[in-house]
């Protein structure tokens, strides 16, 4: 336990507090609404890792994001907030940095409109990133691509964006 908090306080003495961003935009995949209309649900990802232990080559989180579901579109999508809370472990594929990241938690899907029900389920997350040297100042800024898989369709789909540390 003593090993695993040395650990852990290293690894955020080395980038400020260890924190990681996440922000991008998701949609999810397609789902029948109460009106027999296949709908989806997209809009910006806002999300935060937080360390939680660190190994010579994976560093593992606790994290969370919130996608504003037809916040900032219109259309066929339709409105609604998913909240996502995951386990994630992070490791490096190559020197420069690229990475793979997975996670396991739970996600639950809040509905603005009342033309579908809400989702609340298990969610696995699959990510790759690709290093942007110095992006905005930052290094350590990553472009990430991730599949999010469930079995309820309202809560799996992808993402689109940039990680960075805080």
């Amino acid at each position: 336990m003593m090993v695993a908090l040395t650990v852990s306080a290293v690894a955020q003495s080395e980038n400020s507090l260890g924190l990681r961003y996440r922000i991008g935009w998701a949609t999810t995949g397609t789902f029948t609404n109460f009106f027999n209309n296949d709908v989806n649900i997209s809009g910006p990802e806002f999300g935060i890792d937080v360390p939680i232990s660190r190994t010579n080559q994976l560093e593992f989180y606790l994290s969370g994001s919130v996608i504003g579901g037809g916040r900032l579109s219109s259309g066929s999508d339709t409105d609604g907030e998913i909240f996502k809370l995951l386990l994630s472990v992070k490791g490096n594929l190559d020197r420069r940095g690229t990475y793979l990241q997975l996670g396991a938690g739970f996600a639950t899907l809040n509905p603005r409109s009342p033309t579908f029900s809400g989702a609340t389920g298990f969610v696995g997350r699959i990510a790759i990133g690709i290093p942007i040297n110095n992006f905005l100042g930052k290094s350590g800024t990553a472009i990430e691509v991730a599949t999010i898989v469930s079995g309820e369709g309202q809560l799996r789909g992808m993402f689109y964006g940039f990680t960075g540390k805080l």
